[in-house]
């Protein structure tokens, strides 16, 4: 599938690709990738989001990671993108890059 034109067609895309599925315990998240929209670039089951890490997506190339924090009842996500070339002009915000 072509990258997306615009902050339009991703955010459709985005949109038409991203699904939940199961029930209970098997709740799945069905995330697209965050640079092109492609589906299924993570599934996890949303009571095992820790190991949601990142991956690299298979239509764009470009890699993500994902850091989780916990402390105490606090839990922080932060996402990069650590490889691929680089993010369309027009997708905003734009993902950090690692050490950003």
């Amino acid at each position: 599938m072509a990258e997306p034109k615009d902050m339009q067609e991703y955010t459709e895309r985005f949109a038409a690709n991203q699904k939940i599925t199961g029930f209970g315990v098997n709740v799945t998240m069905h995330m697209p990738c965050p640079f092109c929209a492609e589906p299924d670039f993570m599934v996890y089951k949303i009571i095992e989001t820790e190991d949601a890490t990142g991956g690299t997506c298979k239509a764009c190339n470009r890699t993500l990671l994902i850091e989780h924090e916990v402390v105490g009842p606090s839990r922080t996500i932060r996402m990069y993108q650590t490889g691929g070339p680089p993010q369309p002009e027009w997708l905003n915000p734009k993902m950090p890059q690692r050490g950003d």
